[in-house]
């Protein structure tokens, strides 16, 4: 008997895009920080 595991975290492949234009200052944005702290939370 064959037994085949399959990896339920596709990686699927995209075509790059180019950054936006960076802020000349951060006067008057707000920052957001976040902590994925799942299992393949550090891929990102």
């Amino acid at each position: 008997m064959t037994v085949k595991v399959l990896d339920p975290t596709s990686e699927v492949i995209r075509e790059p895009v180019a950054s936006p234009a960076r802020l000349q200052t951060l006067d008057g944005s707000s920052i957001g920080l976040l902590d994925i702290s799942k299992p393949r939370g550090n891929v990102f």
